[in-house]
């Protein structure tokens, strides 16, 4: 999976944050910029055509293609009670292979005293030189 502007496929963590961030961006722009008389409904127009084009092509059709179904299931955006169920579809919907499975997190770093080693034992097995053996 490709992580930039135009990636084949997203996952479910990948299409939440990059909704949120193209709905945080257009709701801003959109604060901004409505309060200009002159500029204000034809730019705030202008750029919800354009949020959700990219929302469309850049980030539907990927998650679409992840979840195993084909990318003409988006026309049902024009649907309107059906759109606001493939949105869901679309959050919860669980990848078609699980060929990629995410990385297992580990937190034992974590759990370790701050300046002590990972491993206390040399990986020679032997003693420092010039340390007691029976102090640890």
């Amino acid at each position: 999976m490709s992580a930039g502007l135009f990636p084949y496929e997203l996952a479910r963590v990948q299409y939440l944050v990059r909704v949120v961030i193209v709905m945080l961006v257009v709701g801003v722009a959109g604060a901004l910029l409505g309060p200009i008389p002159a500029v204000g409904r034809a730019s705030a127009i202008l750029l919800a055509i354009g949020a959700a084009a990219y929302k469309t092509l850049c980030l539907d059709v990927p998650r679409i293609r992840n979840a195993g179904r084909s990318p003409w299931w988006l026309l049902l955006w024009v649907v309107p009670p059906i759109n606001v169920l493939l949105l869901i579809y679309l959050f919860l919907a669980p990848p078609a292979r699980d060929d990629d499975p995410p990385p297992e997190i580990s937190f034992q770093h974590l759990a370790q005293e701050p300046n002590q080693p990972s491993d206390p034992t040399p990986s020679s097995g032997t003693p420092s030189a010039g340390r007691d053996p029976r102090i640890p």
